[in-house]
């Protein structure tokens, strides 16, 4: 297994199909991740943050921008999935299992998951996915949240 930490201040990283942990930062600009395995942990303060996971812990953080989280490969997952200003997309799948924990100040949270528990006017949503497990929690401050189940 592969342990990579890779760092730029401004500029893109792009790291595809990595068996191990991903440590990846950038000041200034988007970074796209797939990684298998491991842990994931991303950050950027302003930029987008594309991920494809399969493991057990994330954490993906921004300041200023998206993040399109796509977990379906994923089991048991935990983590924390954050940004100030922009929208955040979570695709699970059937075989997905966490504690989801989402929360908005300025926007709304949508999920196709079963049996979901949403409250303050659909800023917040939890769910049990799967068996359960560990806390996924992910949050924005202005922007929405949307979690969607789709094949894997």
């Amino acid at each position: 297994k592969l342990h990579l930490d890779a760092q730029t201040h401004n500029g893109e990283i792009k790291v595809a199909q990595v068996d191990g942990d991903l440590k990846l930062e950038s000041h200034n600009g988007d970074i796209h991740a797939n990684s298998t395995g491991g842990k994931l942990a991303v950050k950027t303060h302003n930029g987008a943050i594309t991920a494809q996971y399969d493991g057990g812990r994330v954490a993906l953080t921004t300041h200023n921008g998206p993040i399109t989280a796509d977990l379906r490969r994923c089991s048991a997952v935990a983590g924390n999935v954050t940004t100030h200003n922009g929208e955040v997309k979570v695709l699970i799948s059937e075989k997905t299992s966490a504690l989801l924990n989402c929360r908005t100040h300025n926007g709304r949270v949508t999920a196709d998951v079963p049996n979901p528990s949403t409250s303050a006017k659909g800023r917040q949503l939890t769910a049990n996915l799967g068996d359960g497990g560990g806390p996924l929690n992910v949050q924005t401050h202005n922007g929405s949240i949307r979690v969607r189940q789709a094949p894997d």
